[in-house]
């Protein structure tokens, strides 16, 4: 830990090497944990095992710093823009399946981002000029340099060598256990035949609640002589390998065939999902969830808070199984179909009383999400097109823009649907690209969505196009359009918006703020009776929406502190989504309210905050016309009230405000206060805190 700091304070980017199952990401998380003080801006950790495709490198590792992506500049230009001028330590962690992308995006970054200190793990290094390399080495055995042999099995790991871990993990399997003076021999005989690899090391440990040490010694011993004649470019990849194996030949058959089968989840998984995937016979769900404590005691699981993970050497062996039992295809298929039974459920139920909760389990499955959609591509099913478009809500409330454009214009490009399938995947592409502002894209996208509706009969998807009509008449910033459109959609087709995808609560909160942007008197009838049904069946996103067109409305009439109580509502609800696109929109408004109450500072600071977003995801809110002028007029008037030094001051605090710094600052915060999220654990926390990893 000491060497791995000393490296980062020489050098910006090292890089940790070495066999798999050597501590590579433990050694990496743990030296990070002290570095906060050289790092105010946080250590992030990204891993990247599950991620197959190198075109969303960049894409994965802004996600894990909650850069939210609505927007079409490119990632890396994005990325080198949040990071610019920050202090910070991002943790790649397992680069070789994408050695040259996280080559190049390491390289780049540390060119753009003069702050910014790269710790990498990978079995290769990454050949990037200035890259320092630390071998990570297996502990070392009693007797050699610097190790220290334990006295029991609670010594504290501050001088663990191979004996002293199997004696820690020992007691976390047998309670109570300590290495005895006739077992020291034994375990350091076991620990040298294990190469003193960690990984290894608890494998083994883990066996002592049915074995003795010497019967593990022997049983090792035996299977490491049938092994000596397998190939291995590198002696203690064998080493790994024969401990793996012979724990996999301990378990029993229906714990090695789910141990197979586990393998093609990727990252932390719910039991739902592994019951799913892997409760085929002879397994069953109930097999599934009774075997999966078994697989945690034996090392092979972990646990992850309520989900389970696998780690990436044990997972590649089970997926070498996998393929020897020929089920691969088969499980893959499997995994690919439970992802779609979920995303179908989340957009049938999204409109409904436990939409957060929604969000959050589908946030948390994104792995694997995204390793089915991967699939189906590969596969050339039209799969893809169902998927990426049932995913809507991630792609469009939850900040998930540039993924699900990747993914739907892959599937889309493919030619490989039709019919339905093809109308939905079209509207809901023209919906992401008139999310980032992109009006004519939207236009040419949903008039080929319109066509494939007709053609295909499908009076769903036809709703929708009017829909998505309406929206893109609004970004271009003609509000009557765009009125005439969604109220002909919602009279015409409410039945069938309620088919699928957002619903009719949506087109109406939408309907609405188009009717107070224009100023018309039937705005707040209808905002107000959109949030009485939000209400009444549990909706917030559209809620949110509503929210902001009646602020937007109180607004116009002079009213600003119904409109800074409809905000307020408004910023609340969609912070917990992570909709940054209506944050910009809110907090602008909320700069609005500040300046015409007399409050320029205030003003002034919002402004920076939205100039901070729209700098951060490429949005440009001001070439919308109503959008535009507001803007101007709030900036004159913030002005006036501090003259420019004043503005420029106050401007320049509001653009230091990260996305939730921002939502608090408008929302009256004070400093520290956090939204509560669904889904994963923010990332950027306290090593020292929960799981004590950094995150």
């Amino acid at each position: 830990m000491r060497a791995v700091r000393d490296l980062l304070k020489s050098s910006r980017l090292v890089t940790l090497t070495g066999v798999g199952g050597v501590g590579k990401t433990r050694l990496a998380t743990q030296a990070a944990s002290g570095l906060h003080e050289r790092f105010p801006d946080g250590v992030w950790q990204v891993p990247l095992s599950g991620l197959q495709d190198p075109v969303l490198l960049a894409h994965t590792v802004a996600s894990t710093l909650e850069v939210n992506e609505q927007t079409a500049r490119p990632p890396v230009e994005l990325l080198a823009g949040h990071l610019a001028g920050k202090r910070l330590l991002l943790i790649l962690d397992t680069c070789e399946h994408l050695l040259a992308g996280c080559a190049e995006l390491a390289g780049e970054l540390l060119i753009q981002c003069r702050h910014l200190s790269i710790l990498a793990t990978s079995r290769i290094p990454l050949g990037v000029q200035g890259e320092r390399v630390y071998a990570v080495m297996p502990l070392p055995l009693p007797g050699d340099r610097g190790a220290k042999a334990p006295v029991s099995a609670h010594e504290p790991a501050t001088a663990m060598d191979a004996v002293a871990l199997f004696a820690d993990r020992a007691a976390e399997a047998v309670p109570g256990f300590v290495l005895g003076p006739g077992d020291l021999d034994t375990v350091t005989r076991l620990c040298t035949l294990l190469d003193g690899l960690p990984l290894a090391i608890e494998l083994a440990a883990a066996r002592l609640r049915h074995l003795t040490p010497k019967e593990i010694e022997a049983a090792l011993d035996d299977r490491f002589g049938l092994l000596t004649a397998d190939y291995t470019p590198l002696p203690r990849h064998q080493t790994m390998r024969s401990a793996i194996g012979w724990s996999h030949e301990l378990c029993e058959p229906l714990e090695r065939l789910l141990w197979a089968r586990l393998s093609v989840l990727v990252g932390d998984y719910s039991l739902d999902l592994a019951k799913e995937v892997c409760g085929a016979a002879p397994l069953s769900p109930a097999r599934v969830a009774e075997l999966m404590p078994r697989l945690v005691e034996q090392s092979v699981v972990q646990r992850e808070g309520a989900g389970f993970r696998m780690l990436d050497t044990i997972r590649e062996y089970g997926l070498e199984r996998l393929r020897d039992l020929g089920e691969e295809n088969v499980v893959r298929r499997r995994h690919r179909d439970a992802c779609l039974r979920l995303a179908r459920r989340a957009e049938a139920e999204w409109s409904g009383p436990d939409q957060l909760g929604w969000t959050g389990r589908v946030i948390a499955e994104f792995p694997n999400l995204r390793v089915a959609l991967d699939h189906c591509l590969e596969m050339g099913s039209a799969k893809a097109l169902e998927l990426s478009a049932a995913l809507w809500p991630l792609w469009s409330a939850c900040g998930h823009h540039r993924e699900g454009r990747y993914y739907l214009r892959r599937a889309l490009e493919q030619g490989i649907g039709s019919g339905p399938e093809l109308a939905k995947a079209l509207w809901v592409s023209t919906w992401v690209d008139v999310e980032h502002y992109e009006a004519e894209v939207a236009a040419a996208r949903l008039d080929l969505a319109r066509r494939a509706a007709r053609a295909s009969g499908d009076e769903t998807a036809l709703a929708y196009v009017g829909h998505m009509a309406g929206l893109t008449a609004f970004v271009r910033g003609d509000d009557a359009t765009a009125v005439d459109l969604l109220a002909d959609t919602l009279a015409a087709h409410r039945p069938a918006l309620e088919a699928a995808g957002p619903g009719p609560l949506l087109t109406m909160a939408q309907l609405g703020v188009s009717l107070a942007r224009l100023g018309r008197a039937d705005a707040v009838r209808t905002l107000r009776d959109c949030v009485r049904q939000c209400r009444r069946r549990g909706e917030l996103w559209a809620r949110s929406i509503a929210h902001y067109g009646l602020a937007l409305d109180a607004w116009r009439r002079g009213d600003l502190a119904d409109a800074d109580a409809h905000n307020r509502e408004s910023l609340r609800i969609k912070r917990r989504f992570g909709d940054v696109a209506g944050a910009a929109l809110g907090i602008e408004l909320r700069a609005w309210c500040a300046a015409a109450s007399g409050r320029g500072e205030v003003a002034a600071r919002l402004l920076g905050g939205v100039d901070r977003l729209c700098l951060t995801t490429g949005m440009r809110i001001d070439q919308v016309p109503f959008w535009a002028a507001g803007h101007r007029e709030c900036e004159r008037a913030a002005r006036e009230l501090l003259g420019d030094d004043g503005f420029d001051e106050a401007f320049r605090q509001g653009r230091d405000l990260e996305l939730d710094d921002a939502y608090g600052y408008a929302l009256g915060e004070g400093p520290g206060a956090r939204a509560h999220r669904p889904g994963p654990p923010a990332n950027g926390a306290d090593p020292a805190a929960g799981r004590g990893e950094t995150r």
